[in-house]
């Protein structure tokens, strides 16, 4: 197959993640393949690869040993990322807004037969979700920079956006030699719905809360629907005297009956829909669909019973 030529770069070419909107659009760790046509190397083409990293990178193509016989002759140089540079691109206030009417006919994705029939649609997709809490935890690590940051995960919802975030900061400093955000997580179970509404009484059990004085928290919940359940939750913590507390919600309805509390860092601001999946639940079911879909009639009166 004849290869397109590229111009070979230089020492001092470099190519850098960016950040745009709501997303982190890493551009990183091209993979640059010599197809070589002569023993000599005196003809060769290049082509590029795109892998999936983060980080900044300076790629720098030798002449060499060929690697693995691949034909691939590559030295990739990591330098430290300029975060001085990026802040500016991290808005934790951008947040996704979905329209009233955003929906995916579930015929699209693969659902476990059992919820066939009470699902409606699906609102987000699994891998969109992911994407979404890549970019938050960026912008997370970014606000508490010289800091750590204590993680508070409200079980049981909050689970799966907890894990993932914590994968996706962990990842973040892997690849980058950006300053280290040291940080250290805990579990509470938070207990404010009876079946598909939000009863504002709060109900707080696991973790000793006096452990967090003089501490950096971070509530990681799932979803922030009227409100009321933070709107109680954060006060309680302050009376700990923690240095600071912020909320972090991959989802934010916009419930008509919301009393005003917004999070500090959120995902998506959804339609007032009653969501299961992705670890949210209706009556303790659905937390094992990958997708975020919204419920249908026939799937609330199914499940009712299970309250």
């Amino acid at each position: 197959m004849q290869l397109r030529p590229l111009p070979v770069l230089s020492e001092n070419e470099e190519i850098l993640s960016r950040t745009t909107g709501s997303f982190f659009l890493p551009i990183s760790r091209l993979k640059m393949t010599k197809q070589i046509s002569n023993p000599d190397n005196s003809s060769s083409a290049f082509q590029p690869r795109r892998r999936r990293a983060g980080g900044i990178h300076r790629l720098c193509v030798e002449n060499g040993e060929d690697c693995l016989g691949t034909g691939l002759i590559v030295e990739i140089q990591r330098r430290r990322c300029e975060c001085s540079e990026q802040t500016a691109t991290h808005d934790p206030k951008r947040v996704v807004y979905l329209e009233d009417d955003a929906a995916y006919d579930k015929a699209q994705f693969l659902i476990p037969h059992h919820y066939l029939d009470s699902v409606k649609s699906v609102l987000i997709p699994k891998g969109l979700v992911e994407d979404r809490v890549e970019k938050l935890a960026q912008d997370i690590r970014y606000a508490y920079e010289g800091k750590t940051v204590h993680l508070l995960c409200v079980l049981k919802g909050g689970s799966a956006f907890f894990h993932a975030l914590v994968e996706k900061l962990r990842l973040f400093h892997k690849y980058n030699k950006c300053d280290y955000v040291p940080f250290t997580f805990d579990f509470i179970r938070v207990k404010s719905y009876e079946g598909t509404k939000s009863t504002g009484n709060v109900q707080v059990s696991g973790a000793d809360l006096a452990k967090f004085k003089g501490k950096d928290l971070l509530l990681v919940e799932d979803i922030i629907d009227t409100g009321k359940t933070m709107a109680k939750l954060v006060p309680m913590l302050k009376e700990y005297e923690p240095a600071s507390v912020r909320v972090a919600s991959l989802l934010e309805k916009r419930n008509p009956e919301s009393c005003g509390f917004q999070a500090d860092f959120v995902g998506f601001n959804i339609p007032d829909q009653f969501v299961i999946g992705n670890c949210l639940d209706y009556n303790e079911i659905f937390r094992d669909l990958d997708h975020i879909c919204i419920i249908n009639e026939a799937g609330i009166a199914k499940y009712a019973s299970s309250s």
